[in-house]
C-alpha cells in the first residue's frame, strides 16, 4: 500500500514538472529522485515482508490476506477462491504469493479493472494460480512493445520451478493469467 501511494505521489509530482516554465523544476528534479529511493527501498522491504508473511502464515493466509489489502487499498473488487493447500515448499508458496502479487497489481495500475478475480486450486501434481481481470486489455502479440519486466518475472519465476506460465488477454477483453507449478519443487 505504501509503494502504491508513493508511486501515485510521483506520478503526480512528474506531472506539476512537466509544466515547463515552473520555476521549481530542478526542486521537483530532486523530490523525483528522492521518490525512487523511497519505493526502491519499500519494494525491498516488502519483499522480505512478503517472505516472512508466507512463512507464518503460510500461502493460504497470505493470500487471502494480499486479496484483502489490495482490494481495500486500490477501491477495486478483487475476490479469492483459495483453496487450503498445506505442504508446500518455501519456494514453491513465495513463488506463488510472486506472481500473485506482481499480477494483481498490474491489473491495478494498468487494466482499468473494476473486478480481479484470483484462484487457487491443486490436483494430484500441480497448483493452478489463476489472475483474471475485468479490464481493457492488451495485445499479447505485442509483450515486447509493452516494455517492464512485470510479465518477464512472473514467466521466469514458474519456469524456474519447471512450471508454465500463460497471458490471455486481447484488447477489451481483460487479462487472465494462468501459473501451473508443480507441488514440490
Amino acid at each position: 500500500g505504501i509503494g502504491q501511494m508513493l508511486i501515485a505521489t510521483k506520478y503526480k509530482v512528474a506531472s506539476i514538472y512537466d509544466n515547463k516554465e515552473n520555476p521549481l523544476n530542478k526542486s521537483f528534479e530532486e523530490v523525483e529522485d528522492f521518490l525512487d529511493n523511497i519505493i526502491e527501498e519499500t519494494r525491498r522491504i516488502s519483499r522480505n515482508l512478503s517472505n516472512r508473511m508466507v512463512e507464518e502464515f503460510g500461502i493460504v493466509g497470505a493470500l487471502k490476506f494480499l486479496v484483502k489489502e489490495l482490494s481495500t487499498i486500490s477501491g477495486v473488487n478483487i475476490e479469492g477462491k483459495i483453496e487450503n493447500i498445506t505442504n508446500l515448499s518455501g519456494e514453491v508458496s513465495v513463488t506463488i504469493y510472486r506472481i500473485a502479487q506482481e499480477a494483481i497489481n498490474n491489473a491495478i495500475k494498468y487494466s482499468g479493472a473494476s473486478k480481479i478475480d484470483v484462484s487457487m486450486n491443486k490436483n494430484k501434481t500441480t497448483i493452478l494460480l489463476k489472475i483474471k481481470d475485468n479490464g481493457k486489455g492488451f495485445d499479447t502479440g505485442n509483450l515486447r512493445a509493452i516494455g517492464g519486466n512485470g510479465l518477464k518475472n512472473m514467466e521466469e519465476r514458474a519456469s524456474s520451478l519447471n512450471g508454465h506460465f500463460e497471458i490471455i488477454s486481447g484488447i477489451g477483453q481483460g487479462t487472465e493469467i494462468t501459473s501451473w507449478l508443480p507441488l514440490s519443487s
